[in-house]
């Protein structure tokens, strides 16, 4: 199989693992195809050997990536360092987010990235390919869309569901990458709510419900688990201080004393799961899957067997600046 064929066969597994084979990715496909058959012309035109070709247009390697952090309809700054030959090819694997201007070094490629109006808070990978040979490297999180998306739905049930970002770290390039919410459930009219949970929003530009927001589920300890979960958390931002750090720490220990003391209490133990086991089945609600239809937000969420497996929701999303 000659070097040109075996590049293009991983490619094709690559793609077809990102499940981005569909015609919704047409533009991309587009491009693609272009820089290949750019590199056929190419190849033919200068006949060199298998050997040749790896020795002058080799793998690209990618040693860091700067993702850009992009507003919706706004633009962000790419960075890419590693070993490119000239002439390498950078694709973003999107239909939404677009590169408007680029340069390229043997160990710097920069670009200046624009996200369409209207779209999700998608995260698209980008693929370079060396010239001629077209041997390609990939990297994940090249570019992020962000902004306030906000949800305010109202269930088939009679429930209001206000969902709202707390933060947002998938434009770090290392450490933790999740986009979390705060997730508030009411009854009818009522302003206070009788449920809140952590949340995580996720979105695949090319699902039927492209917004999927995870609804964080009541663990087994209560309120001791939830706080020990927030602190684990919180213990993983960088910036926190010694003196935070050590607090968290030592409130940490205290909490699992007092779990310990609890579990070695077998009928409170029990006591507890029968009644976790009921509040699941009195509300239970694990994730909605949400998309737009025009200005307007549909979907289904997902809760227990005495709310319902599937209850219709619709709404509308607000998207503002984040901050």
């Amino acid at each position: 199989m000659t070097l040109f064929r075996k590049s293009l066969f991983v490619l094709v597994l690559l793609i077809v693992a990102a499940g981005i084979t569909r015609a919704a990715l047409e533009g991309f496909q587009a491009k693609q195809e272009a820089v290949l058959a750019e590199c056929r012309a190419e190849r033919k035109r200068l006949g060199l050997t298998d050997e040749v070709l790896r020795t002058k247009y080799p793998t690209p390697e990618i040693s860091l990536i700067t993702p850009a952090c992009v507003p919706v309809g706004g633009t962000g700054e790419l960075v890419v360092k590693g070993k490119f030959a000239p002439g390498s090819k950078f694709l973003l694997q999107s239909d939404h987010i677009v590169i408007v201007k680029e340069s390229l070094t043997a160990t710097e490629y920069r670009a200046t990235i624009k996200a369409q109006a209207g779209i999700g808070p998608e995260v698209a990978d980008i693929q370079v390919f060396s010239p001629v040979s077209c041997i390609s490297a990939q990297a994940q999180k090249a570019a992020v869309v962000t902004g306030k998306f906000e949800f305010d739905l109202q269930a088939s049930n009679g429930w209001r569901i206000k969902a709202r970002p707390v933060s947002d770290t998938r434009c770090n390039p290392r450490g933790r990458s999740e986009f979390s919410y705060n997730v508030e459930f009411f009854r009818g009219t009522e302003t206070v709510a009788f449920q809140k949970r952590e949340g995580e929003l996720t979105y695949s530009p090319y699902s039927q419900n492209p917004f999927y927001l995870r609804v964080q589920e009541e663990q087994f300890g209560g309120d001791l688990n939830a706080r020990m979960m927030a602190l684990t958390k919180k213990m993983m931002d960088t910036s926190l201080s010694e003196a935070e750090r050590e607090k968290a720490m030592t409130e940490i220990g205290a909490i699992q004393e007092k779990m310990v003391a609890q579990f070695q209490d077998k009928a409170v133990m029990q006591k507890e799961a029968q009644q976790l086991e009921q509040r699941k089945k009195e509300f239970g609600c694990t994730n909605l899957d949400l998309r737009l239809n025009g200005s307007q937000v549909q979907g289904v969420m997902r809760c227990g067997e005495l709310v319902g497996r599937s209850i219709q929701v619709n709404g509308t999303m607000k998207v503002g600046p984040t901050s």
